[in-house]
């Protein structure tokens, strides 16, 4: 038997490890090969890589052709068969996480803009309950514009102009956004 089917645990006791489990393996291996490759480049920075295998990343980064890059792929996958990749995964958990939350505070921001616009000044109040190091006076006032904001761009709806734009209802949204972020 091939030493290609045998497993040594930490304990240095071998297994038989089969031929599906080794392909199952390789493709998981792959695929976060694949995700690596995909990441920002500030993602990216975060993980833990070296070497060969960090080269790699960056060469399949810059593949346009389908089958170069799958077989690129390929290659980040054996490389990382070579190596211990718990610090790898341990680090895209954390960005995957840290991407969740941020996804989770934006709807939250958006949905308080929303329902400030809605409803008024009584909504800042409720925010800054739950949300206490906020900027009551600056969310006030930001509220005042962005409400005039939405009339004139109505105004300018009804003559005709479609080219508008709510500045100001984005810079609510961000600084809600930065209330509930440092809050």
């Amino acid at each position: 038997m091939s030493n290609d089917f045998k497993h040594t645990d930490d304990n240095g006791d071998e297994d038989i490890v089969s031929r599906t489990q080794i392909k199952r393996e390789a493709e998981a291996l792959q695929k976060i090969g694949e995700f690596l490759v995909d990441m920002s480049k500030n993602q990216l920075a975060l993980v833990p890589l070296e070497g060969e295998l960090s080269a790699a990343i960056v060469i399949a980064r810059r593949l346009k052709n389908r089958e170069g890059k799958r077989r690129q792929l390929q290659y980040i996958g054996k490389l990382m068969r070579e190596i211990d990749i718990t610090p790898i995964t341990d680090a895209i958990d954390k960005i995957k996480l840290q991407s969740q939350r941020q996804r989770g505070l934006r709807k939250e921001a958006e949905v308080w803009r929303d329902k400030m616009i809605e409803q008024g000044q009584g909504v800042i109040e409720e925010l800054l309950t739950t949300y206490p190091d906020g900027d009551r006076q600056h969310l006030r006032q930001l509220l005042r514009t962005v409400i005039k904001e939405n009339k004139d761009n109505a105004k300018k709806i009804e003559a005709g102009k479609t080219n508008t734009v709510n500045t100001q209802s984005l810079k609510l949204f961000n600084v809600i956004r930065e209330t509930l972020e440092f809050s």
